[in-house]
C-alpha cells in the first residue's frame, strides 16, 4: 500500500518530469516561428541555438565559453551542493 506522502512525492515527480520533457521542447516549438522571423539566419536545429538566452541576447562567439554559461553552471553546482548538504537532514526527517 502506498502512503499518502509517497503519492504526493510521486505526483511531484511526474509534474517535474512532464515539465522537463515536454515544457522546454514545447516552448522552443512554439517560439520557432517567432525566432525564424526575427532571426532569419538562425539554424534552429543546431546545437548552439539550443542556448536560447545566448541567441535572444544577441551574444556572439561560442555559447559554451560565455559568461551566461559560466553563471548557469555555478547555479547548478550550487544547487547540487545544497542538495548534498541537506540530504542527511532530509533523510533523518523522513525516517523520524
Amino acid at each position: 500500500m502506498i502512503h499518502t506522502q509517497d503519492q504526493g512525492g510521486f505526483a511531484a515527480f511526474i509534474v517535474a518530469l512532464f515539465t522537463e520533457m515536454y515544457g522546454f521542447p514545447l516552448t522552443i516549438y512554439l517560439l520557432s516561428g517567432w525566432l525564424a522571423s526575427h532571426y532569419p539566419g538562425i539554424d534552429l536545429l543546431s546545437h548552439d541555438t539550443g542556448r536560447l538566452w545566448y541567441t535572444l541576447l544577441g551574444l556572439k562567439g561560442d555559447p559554451h565559453l560565455g559568461l551566461l554559461h559560466l553563471v548557469s553552471s555555478i547555479f547548478i553546482l550550487g544547487g547540487l551542493f545544497l542538495l548534498t548538504t541537506a540530504w542527511k537532514v532530509l533523510y533523518v526527517a523522513r525516517r523520524g
